[in-house]
C-alpha cells in the first residue's frame, strides 16, 4: 500500500509499509484521524505525525495517532528567552544549545512533561494592534 506524504489527501509514491498498513504523514493529523475514524479505516490506515500540538497530543492519548516527535517548544522559548537577556546584560551565552528531540508516542503520552511542549489547556492568546 502507498505511504501518504502531504495535503488534504495521501499521495501515493509507490513504496510499501513494511506492515502492510498505509501510512499517512500529515500535517492534520487530528483531521486525519477523524477521517479515518467516520470510514472505518482504523485497522488499514495508521496515523503518524511529524508535528506536535494539542489536537496530535489528543490523538496519541486516544490511540488515533502512532506518534509524533517534539522538539519541546516551551523549553525552546525560554532558553531563546534566557539567552537574549544573556546577550543584552554582556554575559556568556551558548551559540548552540536546544532541548533534545524525541519521540511521543503511547508508551510515553501519560509521563513525558507535557508542559514542556504545550501551553497549558486555559491559554488563550491575546492579540492587539495599536
Amino acid at each position: 500500500m502507498p505511504i501518504g506524504v502531504g495535503g488534504a489527501a495521501p499521495i501515493g509514491i509507490g513504496a510499501e509499509a513494511s506492515a502492510g498498513t498505509e501510512i499517512a504523514f500529515r500535517e492534520f493529523c487530528g483531521r486525519a484521524a477523524g477521517l479515518v475514524r467516520a470510514r472505518g479505516l482504523e485497522d488499514q490506515i495508521k496515523i503518524v505525525s511529524y508535528y506536535f500540538t494539542p489536537g496530535v497530543y489528543q490523538g496519541i492519548r486516544r490511540g488515533q495517532i502512532l506518534a509524533a516527535p517534539t522538539d519541546s517548544a516551551v523549553i525552546q522559548g525560554r532558553v531563546a528567552i534566557d539567552q537574549a537577556v544573556r546577550i543584552l546584560e554582556g554575559k556568556d551565552y551558548l551559540k548552540h544549545v536546544g532541548p533534545a528531540l524525541y519521540v511521543i508516542d503511547e508508551s510515553n503520552i501519560e509521563t513525558f512533561d507535557r508542559s514542556s511542549s504545550l501551553a497549558p489547556d486555559d491559554f488563550r492568546p491575546t492579540f492587539s494592534v495599536e
